[in-house]
């Protein structure tokens, strides 16, 4: 890919915009964290509650990913709109409910549920990539602090993941893209991949445009390689 062309907020088409995350951003709850990418920010807390056994109820790992009303550039407030963006977090919310489930150990959801909350402070796309990487983050540390008070069994774990998205917009394929590129854009997918570079999970947003197999899954190795610096950014 061409690094030749620069984007409107000067990034090459293959530069992820700059990701810093916190952990422990609310103090009440088993896991949290705060996720900064541009100039998108969201909270997540995570909560582990034990499985009533004598119930039989199934292992659960729940997502909610809302948006404070002034978190983009008008004011949520249209039905039309509100319901339009909904669908959307939604669809947001089962790519990180699958990636979850496909990652965490059996051992934990033989214990607990994992309720798993994200609110969007403010959004100029990324949310997906914020999403994961803010529950990945959360729910490590829920369990980290569960292990250690042996509360969760000694083998709980998650394995490494992350997410970016892609689009093609402007005629080249663009990684991490943001608001306005992706209202411009014909193809825009988000990719979940683990640590060694394996895709767990796949979406598309949007397709306007048709684009050929060949240069999706090009693009697809070259992102799941620019990965690396999430992964850094995330631990």
């Amino acid at each position: 890919m061409s690094t030749t062309f620069t984007r409107n907020d000067g990034r090459a088409p293959d530069e992820i915009r700059p990701m810093s995350l916190t952990l422990g951003t609310t103090p009440y709850a088993h896991g949290s964290s705060e996720v900064s990418i541009g100039a998108t920010r969201l909270l997540t807390s995570v909560s582990l509650s034990p499985l009533q056994k004598e119930a039989a109820s199934p292992p659960e790992i729940t997502v909610s990913i809302s948006m404070l009303p002034r978190s983009t550039h008008l004011r949520i407030t249209e039905p039309l709109i509100a319901i339009a963006i909904q669908s959307e977090l939604d669809s947001v919310q089962k790519l990180v409910r699958r990636a979850i489930q496909a990652s965490v150990s059996e051992s934990i959801l033989d214990e607990v549920t994992i309720n798993v909350d994200c609110h969007i402070v403010c959004s100029d796309a990324g949310i997906a990539t914020a999403a994961v990487a803010g529950s990945w983050s959360a729910i490590s540390e829920a369990i980290e602090r569960g292990v250690g008070k042996r509360e969760l069994p000694a083998d709980a774990s998650i394995e490494p993941i992350a997410a970016v998205s892609i689009g093609y917009c402007s005629d080249r394929w663009l990684f991490d893209i943001s608001a306005d590129e992706a209202s411009n854009a014909d193809f825009v997918a988000t990719l979940v991949v683990d640590e060694s570079g394996r895709i767990a999970e796949i979406k598309a947003n949007s397709i306007i445009e048709p684009v050929e197999p060949a240069a999706l899954l090009g693009v697809c190795q070259q992102a799941t390689g620019q990965m690396k610096d999430i992964f850094a950014r995330m631990k």
